[in-house]
Protein backbone atom coordinates (compact mmCIF):
# COMPACT_ATOMS: atom_id res chain seq x y z
CA UNK A 1 0.00 0.00 0.00
CA UNK A 2 2.91 2.36 0.68
CA UNK A 3 3.98 2.06 -2.97
CA UNK A 4 0.44 2.95 -4.16
CA UNK A 5 0.34 5.99 -1.87
CA UNK A 6 3.75 7.20 -3.06
CA UNK A 7 2.47 6.92 -6.66
CA UNK A 8 -0.58 9.05 -5.83
CA UNK A 9 1.54 11.71 -4.14
CA UNK A 10 3.20 12.37 -7.53
CA UNK A 11 -0.11 13.81 -8.78
CA UNK A 12 -0.66 17.49 -7.96
CA UNK A 13 -4.29 16.80 -7.10
CA UNK A 14 -3.31 14.52 -4.18
CA UNK A 15 -0.28 16.36 -2.75
CA UNK A 16 -2.26 18.07 0.04
CA UNK A 17 -4.06 14.89 1.18
CA UNK A 18 -3.01 12.83 4.18
CA UNK A 19 -1.59 9.33 3.81
CA UNK A 20 -4.61 8.05 5.75
CA UNK A 21 -7.01 9.55 3.18
CA UNK A 22 -4.93 8.28 0.27
CA UNK A 23 -4.95 4.81 1.81
CA UNK A 24 -8.76 4.96 1.96
CA UNK A 25 -8.94 6.04 -1.70
CA UNK A 26 -6.60 3.22 -2.79
CA UNK A 27 -8.54 0.62 -0.83
CA UNK A 28 -12.09 1.54 -1.82
CA UNK A 29 -12.34 3.94 -4.75
CA UNK A 30 -9.74 3.22 -7.42
CA UNK A 31 -9.92 0.59 -10.12
CA UNK A 32 -6.65 -0.47 -11.75
CA UNK A 33 -6.34 -1.14 -15.47
CA UNK A 34 -3.42 -2.48 -17.51
CA UNK A 35 -4.16 -1.39 -21.06
CA UNK A 36 -2.68 -2.13 -24.46
CA UNK A 37 -1.95 0.10 -27.43
CA UNK A 38 -5.08 1.20 -29.27
CA UNK A 39 -7.45 0.96 -26.28
CA UNK A 40 -9.80 3.93 -25.96
CA UNK A 41 -10.53 5.27 -22.49
CA UNK A 42 -13.43 7.16 -24.05
CA UNK A 43 -14.55 8.73 -27.32
CA UNK A 44 -15.55 12.29 -28.13
CA UNK A 45 -19.30 12.75 -27.70
CA UNK A 46 -19.79 9.80 -25.34
CA UNK A 47 -22.23 10.34 -22.56
CA UNK A 48 -22.32 10.36 -19.63
CA UNK A 49 -18.95 11.49 -18.33
CA UNK A 50 -18.03 8.47 -16.21
CA UNK A 51 -15.01 9.50 -14.15
CA UNK A 52 -11.37 10.54 -13.93
CA UNK A 53 -8.31 8.62 -15.13
CA UNK A 54 -4.87 8.83 -13.49
CA UNK A 55 -1.94 7.76 -15.68
CA UNK A 56 0.60 5.89 -13.56
CA UNK A 57 2.70 5.00 -16.61
CA UNK A 58 2.25 4.96 -20.36
CA UNK A 59 1.30 7.45 -23.03
CA UNK A 60 -2.16 8.49 -24.15
CA UNK A 61 -3.21 10.75 -27.00
CA UNK A 62 -6.02 13.24 -26.56
CA UNK A 63 -7.53 14.15 -29.91
CA UNK A 64 -10.58 15.61 -31.60
CA UNK A 65 -12.33 13.40 -34.13
CA UNK A 66 -11.85 14.25 -37.80
CA UNK A 67 -14.22 17.16 -38.52
CA UNK A 68 -14.83 15.73 -42.02
CA UNK A 69 -15.99 12.42 -40.54
CA UNK A 70 -18.21 14.19 -38.01
CA UNK A 71 -19.66 16.34 -40.82
CA UNK A 72 -20.35 13.21 -42.89
CA UNK A 73 -22.15 11.60 -39.93
CA UNK A 74 -24.31 14.73 -39.49
CA UNK A 75 -25.18 14.85 -43.22
CA UNK A 76 -26.12 11.16 -43.17
CA UNK A 77 -28.38 11.64 -40.13
CA UNK A 78 -30.03 14.69 -41.73
CA UNK A 79 -30.62 12.74 -44.95
CA UNK A 80 -32.22 9.89 -42.98
CA UNK A 81 -34.37 12.36 -41.06
CA UNK A 82 -32.64 11.62 -37.74
CA UNK A 83 -31.74 15.30 -37.18
CA UNK A 84 -33.91 18.38 -37.61
CA UNK A 85 -32.78 20.85 -40.25
CA UNK A 86 -30.91 23.81 -38.75
CA UNK A 87 -29.39 26.93 -40.22
CA UNK A 88 -25.74 26.43 -41.13
CA UNK A 89 -24.66 29.05 -38.57
CA UNK A 90 -26.18 27.06 -35.69
CA UNK A 91 -24.22 24.42 -33.86
CA UNK A 92 -25.76 21.00 -33.60
CA UNK A 93 -26.73 20.07 -30.05
CA UNK A 94 -25.98 16.54 -28.83
CA UNK A 95 -28.92 14.16 -28.78
CA UNK A 96 -30.90 14.22 -25.57
CA UNK A 97 -31.66 10.52 -25.91
CA UNK A 98 -29.91 8.43 -23.27
CA UNK A 99 -26.89 6.54 -24.50
CA UNK A 100 -26.38 3.01 -23.16
CA UNK A 101 -23.82 2.96 -20.35
CA UNK A 102 -20.52 1.53 -21.53
CA UNK A 103 -17.59 0.14 -19.64
CA UNK A 104 -15.13 2.86 -18.59
CA UNK A 105 -12.53 1.24 -20.83
CA UNK A 106 -13.19 -0.22 -24.25
CA UNK A 107 -11.62 -1.23 -27.53
CA UNK A 108 -13.10 1.19 -30.08
CA UNK A 109 -16.67 2.30 -29.59
CA UNK A 110 -19.59 -0.06 -29.22
CA UNK A 111 -22.01 2.49 -30.64
CA UNK A 112 -22.10 1.96 -34.44
CA UNK A 113 -23.76 5.36 -34.91
CA UNK A 114 -20.56 7.04 -33.61
CA UNK A 115 -18.10 4.96 -35.66
CA UNK A 116 -16.70 5.59 -39.08
CA UNK A 117 -17.32 2.47 -41.25
CA UNK A 118 -13.55 1.84 -41.55
CA UNK A 119 -12.72 2.63 -37.90
CA UNK A 120 -12.61 -1.04 -36.89
CA UNK A 121 -10.36 -1.89 -39.86
CA UNK A 122 -7.95 1.05 -39.52
CA UNK A 123 -6.21 -0.10 -36.28
CA UNK A 124 -5.83 -3.61 -37.69
CA UNK A 125 -4.06 -2.20 -40.74
CA UNK A 126 -1.76 -0.13 -38.54
CA UNK A 127 -2.94 3.13 -40.13
CA UNK A 128 -3.25 6.23 -37.93
CA UNK A 129 -6.83 7.35 -37.46
CA UNK A 130 -7.71 10.80 -38.70
CA UNK A 131 -8.30 13.58 -36.22
CA UNK A 132 -6.61 16.55 -34.65
CA UNK A 133 -4.13 15.62 -31.93
CA UNK A 134 -4.46 17.93 -28.92
CA UNK A 135 -1.76 16.60 -26.60
CA UNK A 136 0.11 13.54 -25.39
CA UNK A 137 -0.45 12.60 -21.74
CA UNK A 138 2.25 10.71 -19.85
CA UNK A 139 3.09 9.49 -16.34
CA UNK A 140 1.51 11.29 -13.37
CA UNK A 141 -1.05 13.20 -15.43
CA UNK A 142 -4.84 13.21 -15.09
CA UNK A 143 -7.35 12.68 -17.91
CA UNK A 144 -11.04 13.59 -17.79
CA UNK A 145 -10.85 15.91 -14.80
CA UNK A 146 -11.89 18.95 -16.87
CA UNK A 147 -15.26 17.49 -17.81
CA UNK A 148 -15.95 16.54 -14.18
CA UNK A 149 -14.99 19.94 -12.72
CA UNK A 150 -16.76 21.90 -15.46
CA UNK A 151 -19.85 19.61 -15.16
CA UNK A 152 -19.77 18.56 -18.80
CA UNK A 153 -22.32 15.90 -19.69
CA UNK A 154 -20.39 14.49 -22.64
CA UNK A 155 -16.73 13.90 -23.42
CA UNK A 156 -15.13 16.68 -25.45
CA UNK A 157 -12.27 14.67 -26.95
CA UNK A 158 -11.20 11.09 -27.52
CA UNK A 159 -8.43 9.45 -25.48
CA UNK A 160 -6.46 6.44 -26.73
CA UNK A 161 -3.42 4.52 -25.44
CA UNK A 162 -0.47 5.02 -27.82
CA UNK A 163 2.31 3.32 -25.85
CA UNK A 164 2.62 -0.48 -25.93
CA UNK A 165 1.05 -0.65 -22.47
CA UNK A 166 -0.35 1.77 -19.92
CA UNK A 167 -1.21 1.42 -16.23
CA UNK A 168 -4.20 3.59 -15.30
CA UNK A 169 -6.17 4.22 -12.11
CA UNK A 170 -9.84 5.06 -12.58
CA UNK A 171 -12.18 6.78 -10.10
CA UNK A 172 -15.90 7.18 -10.73
CA UNK A 173 -17.11 10.74 -11.17
CA UNK A 174 -19.29 10.82 -8.04
CA UNK A 175 -16.54 9.27 -5.88
CA UNK A 176 -14.06 11.85 -7.15
CA UNK A 177 -16.46 14.69 -6.31
CA UNK A 178 -17.43 13.29 -2.89
CA UNK A 179 -13.95 12.16 -1.78
CA UNK A 180 -11.63 14.71 -3.40
CA UNK A 181 -13.28 17.86 -4.78
CA UNK A 182 -15.89 18.66 -2.13
CA UNK A 183 -13.83 17.89 1.01
CA UNK A 184 -10.78 19.74 -0.39
CA UNK A 185 -11.88 23.12 -1.84
CA UNK A 186 -8.25 24.09 -2.46
CA UNK A 187 -7.87 21.14 -4.87
CA UNK A 188 -11.00 22.18 -6.75
CA UNK A 189 -9.78 25.80 -6.90
CA UNK A 190 -6.30 24.91 -8.18
CA UNK A 191 -7.61 22.45 -10.81
CA UNK A 192 -10.23 25.00 -11.97
CA UNK A 193 -7.48 27.62 -12.32
CA UNK A 194 -5.38 25.21 -14.44
CA UNK A 195 -8.38 24.61 -16.73
CA UNK A 196 -9.01 28.33 -17.15
CA UNK A 197 -5.35 28.97 -17.99
CA UNK A 198 -5.42 26.54 -20.94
Amino acid sequence: MAKAISRLLKFDVFKTMSRYKLNELCTYYFKEFNLHKGTFLYREGESPTDGVYFVINGQLELFKEDPFEVDQDVRKKKKNGDLPEKKSSENLEPSSEPTPKESPLRQGSSNPERRHPMRSVIPALGVKQHGVSLTIVTDNEVVGIEEVIMKKKIREQSVKVISDTAFILFMKQQDFKDRVLYPYPSIRASETLKIQER
